[in-house]
């Protein structure tokens, strides 16, 4: 697209994190799982319906709660709404990333991370934190549903108030590290034209 005549320059940049949700002193850890964003595009669909499939097929069924499931998927689950910013404070729960492909995932594991849920993903998206101090604890890699519960017994099985404070401070390193305003001084431009002055240009900033 750079190269067709009179396009406009475009701005690349690794998204920012969403405001944090900060826990509660008394939070408790609970075994609800949380799917969240969208799932327009063909392959999240897919990833989407074959976790449900094997979800409903498996021994350990936990909540599910989510609000944009295709409905192939909310056919065979149970599905209960999202948390409200008021009880996202009071808990902590596990965001789980469907996806099986390996790209495109920071902003939704951010996302999950930034409203108090301990990631557990079907893709490999550790990379993304590589620089965040207990990224493996928090953003832990699953091969399969079976392996679900098991993540779930282990981290229940652990103090809440020294999980809490765990979190916390993980929460905070993401914050500082995908700042907003950081990520976006380390721009990389693309297209004709681009000048210094295209920078403030938030209708060019692509995430």
């Amino acid at each position: 697209m750079a190269s067709l005549p009179g396009a406009r320059p475009v701005l690349l940049t690794l998204p920012g994190m969403p405001p944090v949700t900060m826990l509660r002193p008394g939070a408790r850890v609970v075994s609800d799982l949380v799917l969240s964003g969208t799932y327009d595009w063909w392959p999240k669909r897919r990833d989407a319906v074959r976790f449900a499939k094997d979800y409903a097929r498996s021994k350990n069924r936990f909540p599910i709660l989510s609000d944009r499931l295709p409905r192939r998927a909310t056919e065979v689950l149970s599905i209960l709404p999202l948390p409200s910013e008021s009880e996202a404070s009071d808990i902590i729960r596990f965001g789980v990333i469907s996806d099986r492909f390996e790209s495109g995932h920071k902003l939704k594991t951010l996302a999950y991370i930034a409203q108090n849920q301990i990631v557990l993903s079907l893709s490999d998206v550790n990379e993304d934190l590589s620089e965040v101090l207990d990224h493996y604890f928090f953003v832990r890699r699953v091969y399969s549903v079976g392996e679900i519960a098991m993540h779930l017994a282990s981290i229940s099985r652990m103090d809440p108030h020294v999980l809490r404070d765990r979190l916390v401070r993980f929460q905070l390193a993401c914050a500082e590290r995908f700042n907003w305003e950081s990520v976006a001084s380390k721009l990389a431009p693309t297209g004709p034209g681009l000048t210094a002055e295209s920078k403030s240009l938030a209708d060019n900033v692509l995430v």
